[in-house]
């Protein structure tokens, strides 16, 4: 559930939730590739800062982005159609938007998921989405976590690094992560791009058997990949790399990238920062 003592961040129009907001605050948006500040709302709630690393921008889908959404969505249906299909049978690139939008604005309002829009920083392009769900808080406290890229974002290590920056902000400690301990992801045997992205951020294949997946009105059989807090924040130890901080869109901008070991939060877990790049 939102935290109304977490760090405010923009996301939904006060339509989506009911509720009116006190604030509005500035944000990148893409009309014609440049970014140029615009007027977004503010609402308080755990999960909806968005994540700024050395190359990209990450941060809660939202209605802006429609028209750069369906132009990523078109660029990569056919690689999606092969490992990851977002489309019902018939169904047009307007009708997925619609779909990961209200499931984006639902998981934001219920604390449920935090489906995210990848833009490089560089050009304003969106290059696709890094989705943190089904989100279980308790005893358990897990997600699992998906990604996708237009086909020209790939090859650049930008998958990873986005997932680098989700996989952080979902271990960091509440309320200025979701103070998760465990992620999973479930990827299709011959899916080679995403399965190296798991090995090289050490998530391991778990014992259990495939199990078939109806994606996209198909039944697919998937195999699980598992990360823990723990095995995560002795892999980030081992990185020689600089980590940016989260970047609550209440600042306006990217937070600056700071070298920092991990340390212990609040509540004894290891406490990783938000994001971060790593190499190819």
């Amino acid at each position: 559930m939102p935290d109304p003592t977490a760090r405010p961040t923009a996301h939904q129009s006060p339509a989506a939730v009911g509720v009116p907001f006190p604030n509005t605050v500035t944000g990148p948006s893409v009309s014609s590739g440049v970014p140029a500040p615009i007027e977004v709302p503010v609402e308080y709630g755990v999960g909806e800062h968005e994540l700024v690393t050395a190359d990209l921008l990450l941060r809660p889908l939202r209605e802006v982005d429609r028209g750069p959404c369906l132009e990523a969505l078109r660029s990569a249906r056919p690689s999606l159609d092969e490992t990851m299909p977002l489309h019902e049978p018939g169904w047009l690139d307007e009708d997925v938007f619609e779909r990961q939008l209200a499931w984006s604005l639902e998981g934001i309002t219920r604390g449920t998921a935090v489906r995210r829009a990848v833009r490089d920083r560089g050009t304003g392009l969106l290059l696709g989405m890094c989705n943190l769900m089904k989100i279980e808080r308790g005893l358990s406290s897990r997600a699992e976590i998906s990604v996708w890229l237009r086909p020209e974002a790939t090859g650049r290590g930008l998958a990873t690094e986005a997932v680098t920056a989700v996989v952080d902000d979902a271990f960091e400690d509440l309320p200025r992560g979701q103070g998760l301990f465990e992620l999973s992801a479930w990827v299709r045997p011959h899916n080679s791009s995403s399965l190296r992205i798991l090995e090289k951020l050490r998530f391991t294949r778990t014992s259990d058997a495939p199990q078939p997946m109806n994606i996209g009105g198909t039944w697919e059989t998937h195999v699980q990949w598992m990360q823990t807090v723990d095995r995560w924040a002795v892999y980030r130890e081992g990185l020689d790399q600089p980590r940016s901080e989260s970047s609550p869109s209440l600042s306006g901008g990217p937070a600056s990238a700071a070298s920092a070991p991990a340390s212990t939060g609040s509540s004894g877990r290891p406490s990783v920062g938000s994001s971060a790049s790593v190499p190819d």
